[in-house]
Parts: C-alpha cells; structure tokens; sequence
C-alpha cells in the first residue's frame, strides 16, 4: 500500500451522480472545518451494510436539508442526491438538490417517532 493509499479514501460518502444514495442508522453527530480553513460543517456517520460510512453536509442545500430534519444518533436516514438545480446565480454553480428522509427512533414531547411503538428502544431493525 502506498502512502496516498490511506487518503481520500476509506469511510467518507460522496455523491456523485444523481440517484446516490446513502441510508441507514445515524450512529454519530459531529463537525469537522477542514483544519481550520473553513466555518464548522456537518458530519453524520450512517451505519450502512458496507460498514459505517461518513457524510459531510459541506453542500449548502445538503446542510440546509439536515438542519430542517436534524436527525440524531439511533434515527434511521436516507440520502439521495438528486442532481442540479436547472439554474444558478450568474458566476455560481447550480446548487445541488438532495431528498432527505428521518425516521425518529425514540420519540420525545417535541420530537414524534416515525418508528412503530414496538421497535422504539429495541435493536430490530427498521
């Protein structure tokens, strides 16, 4: 294995192409500024069947999208990048579009679970 072998890749989703997708059980709630280079962004790390996968929400409608749902640790999520806007700014890139579904694992008074009663605290799987 070479040195750049252990760089760019490893636990980090990307969305690329329109229809990738991402799901499965937030397991961590974290930020990360790109050492120091830049303001405090999202990192979600989703439990998928290829393992725990991270997401950073450095997508300004991605992170926008996630504040509206804000999903917390044992919440099952999914993400799908959806392609680009059909217009920008003149000088911006178009922005991206995402479609974002949170299903409440535990519900609390401000917050109800989209998960039937009988999973709410179990290890079934949604």
């Amino acid at each position: 294995m070479g040195f750049w072998d252990s760089f760019g890749r490893g636990d980090r989703f990307k969305f690329v192409n329109p229809g990738d997708m991402i799901e499965g059980e937030v397991t961590g709630l974290s930020a990360t500024d790109f050492g120091g280079t830049a303001e405090l962004t999202p990192v979600l790390t989703i439990r998928t069947d290829q393992g725990d996968r991270d997401v950073t929400a450095s997508q300004a409608v991605l992170c926008a999208r996630l504040a509206e749902q804000a999903p917390e640790v044992g919440d099952w999520i999914s993400i799908r990048y959806d392609g680009e806007a059909s217009s920008a700014r003149p000088g911006r890139s178009p922005a991206k579009l995402f479609t974002i579904t949170v299903k409440r694992r535990k519900a609390s008074p401000d917050r109800p679970s989209d998960v039937p009663e009988a999973w709410q605290g179990s290890d079934e799987p949604f």
